[in-house]
């Protein structure tokens, strides 16, 4: 085979996630021939192997190459952000956007890059950028309405957190349900005498911040179940007011019926959060009184 038909192979293997093989195939078309596209991709695995500085390199000697090519600094962005290096990031981003003004992905990263250092106000005229070129950038319009959440403008924040449902690294898959026709996902809908499931979708800390939002359910006439997969966590969300029971679907039980299911970090937006009227009870979480004791106990 040829340089170009391994290149094409290769770059298949690297789409595929497998990066040891797609290396050796770049390697190849480089004993071949010097070519821009097989360094690039040598210095995205790099970056992928959590090697940035090595990444950094190989990219570097493939802009030599070809100068022109928007990805090559765009990816030269990425190398030197996982290098904490964000001013010289920043400046990658502007050189590929100065090849293609109309190339997405930079105007992401650099609106990414700015909110890290600070600069909320020029990071979203960037994501806005972003999102013109290209509606349906689920990315860019999660991290905007996390720069409008920073701004405190939630009233636009959480609707377009909504856009988390469309990232690949929050996943439709995992955070919508398929098991029941039936079970519709809570749009504000009256809750009299409706049964609310509420689905843990993100770290520990995040389910036991939004798990306040049970009581404000209930008072709606919603019985509230909170589906968790940390057995520790689900004694403790059950202390909660509002929460009528938790469940764990990993533990082989099915998840119990229910007319509608939400995603706990949906509820600011359904219930009309505002910086004005967040939900701060001075404490909503008890812990057993059996297992207090015998940690009184152990501690003394």
């Amino acid at each position: 085979a040829g340089p170009q038909q391994l290149l094409a192979a290769a770059m298949q293997l690297h789409q595929a996630g497998q990066l040891d093989r797609a290396r050796a195939l770049y390697e190849r078309v480089l004993a071949f021939e010097a070519n821009a596209t097989a360094e690039h991709y040598l210095g995205v695995i790099e970056l992928q192997r959590g090697r940035a500085a090595d990444g950094e390199r190989r990219i570097r000697a493939a802009i030599e190459r070809e100068p022109g090519n928007v990805d090559f600094h765009n990816n030269l962005g990425l190398a030197l952000r996982a290098q904490d290096r964000l001013d010289e990031a920043i400046a990658a981003y502007r050189a590929a956007i100065a090849l293609s003004e109309a190339y997405a992905p930079a105007w992401n990263n650099l609106a990414l890059d700015l909110q890290q250092l600070g600069r909320v106000d020029e990071a979203i005229e960037c994501f806005d950028r972003a999102i013109a070129i290209k509606n349906d950038f689920a990315q860019a319009h999660f991290s905007r309405a996390l720069a409008l959440l920073l701004k405190g403008d939630f009233e636009n924040g959480w609707v377009g957190y909504e856009w988390r449902i469309g990232c690949p690294e929050y996943g439709p898959q995992r955070l919508l349900l398929k098991d029941r026709p039936d079970r519709r996902y809570w749009q504000g809908e009256p809750l009299a005498g409706k049964t609310l499931l509420l689905r843990a979708e993100q770290g520990l800390g995040d389910t036991v911040q939004f798990v306040r939002y049970a009581d404000a359910l209930a008072q709606l006439g919603a019985t509230v179940l909170v589906e968790t997969a940390d057995a520790g966590l689900a004694e403790l969300l059950r202390s909660a007011p509002g929460v009528a029971q938790t469940c764990m679907p990993g533990s082989g039980t099915p998840l119990p019926a229910s007319d509608y299911y939400c995603c706990m970090m949906s509820l600011p937006r359904l219930l009309g959060t505002t910086l004005a009227n967040v939900p701060a009870p001075r404490s909503y979480l008890r812990a057993d009184e059996a297992r207090r004791e015998s940690w009184r106990a152990r501690l003394a």
